[in-house]
C-alpha cells in the first residue's frame, strides 16, 4: 500500500491524539458565566425595582382621582357637601373617628374598595366589598375640613403622611393628623410607601404626586388662610 504526502502530513483530530471528547465547560469558565450574570443582575434589578415602583405609584394615583371624583359625585347630590359635613341621621359621617366609614359613604360613587388600597401600601390588603369595610383595607386619609369652596384643598392622600395631632371641628372635632406648614413638627412624608412622597386628592377632582417641598407648597396654597383646611383623617 502506498502512502502520499497528503495523508501523512494531514493532522489527525483533537480527540484521536488524546482520546478524550471534550463536552463541557471547565470550572473556570463555569465561574466566569456565572460572576458575569451576577454582575448584569446587580445592574439591573435596581432599575427593574425603580420602574416596579413608578408603575405602583401611578396606580394609586389613578386611585386617588377616582376617589376624588366619587367624592365630587357625592357632594353634587348632597348640596355640595362632604360625608364629614352632614350628621348620620341625614346620611353622612359626621363626628366618625373611623377613616373606612366615611369611604363606605361613597359605595355607590367608587363601586369598588379596591381603589382605596394603593400598591405600594404592604401594611393594608385590597378588600372586596364595602359591607365589610374596615381601615385594614384603606391606604388613604381622609381630609376632613375640606370643602367644595376651595378647588384645591386635599379630599383625600397617601396615609404615610405625618403632621401633628389636633382635631377636626367642621367633621365633629374628631382627632386627626394636623397638616399645618406653619406649626411644628412640619408636614413630612415618611418612607413606608412611595419613599419619601405622596400622591393627594383634591377637590377640583385632580389627583398630584408631590415631593416634601411640593407637600408645603401645596399646603400653604390651599386656599384655607389659616391652614384649618389641612386636616387629615388617617386610617
Amino acid at each position: 500500500m502506498r502512502f502520499t504526502s497528503t495523508m501523512i502530513d494531514r493532522p489527525r483530530p483533537e480527540r484521536e491524539r488524546t482520546g478524550v471528547t471534550r463536552t463541557g465547560f471547565t470550572l473556570i469558565e463555569l465561574l466566569v458565566v456565572i460572576a458575569i450574570i451576577s454582575i448584569l443582575a446587580g445592574l439591573l434589578l435596581p432599575t427593574l425595582s425603580r420602574a416596579k415602583a413608578k408603575g405602583h405609584r401611578i396606580a394609586c394615583l389613578s386611585n386617588l382621582k377616582q376617589i376624588a371624583l366619587g367624592m365630587h359625585m357625592w357632594a353634587d347630590d348632597n348640596d355640595q357637601k362632604y360625608p364629614w359635613w352632614i350628621s348620620p341621621a341625614d346620611g353622612g359621617t359626621k363626628s366618625n373617628p373611623v377613616t373606612s366609614v366615611h369611604y363606605q359613604a361613597l359605595s355607590k360613587e367608587l363601586v369598588t374598595p379596591k381603589v382605596l388600597h394603593c400598591p405600594s401600601d404592604r401594611e393594608k390588603i385590597t378588600m372586596q366589598d364595602f359591607a365589610t369595610l374596615t381601615n385594614s383595607g384603606v391606604s388613604y386619609f381622609v381630609g376632613t375640613c375640606s370643602s367644595e369652596t376651595y378647588p384645591m384643598q386635599h379630599v383625600a392622600g397617601d396615609r404615610n403622611v405625618q403632621g401633628g395631632a389636633g382635631a377636626c371641628g367642621p367633621a365633629g372635632n374628631i382627632p386627626v393628623t394636623f397638616l399645618d406648614p406653619t406649626r411644628s413638627p412640619t408636614p413630612r412624608w415618611d418612607s413606608t410607601i412611595h419613599v419619601s412622597a405622596g400622591n393627594m386628592a383634591m377637590v377640583d377632582g385632580s389627583a398630584q404626586q408631590l415631593t416634601q417641598s411640593k407637600l408645603i407648597t401645596h399646603l400653604n396654597e390651599g386656599g384655607d388662610a389659616f391652614n384649618l383646611s389641612n386636616c387629615a383623617l388617617k386610617p
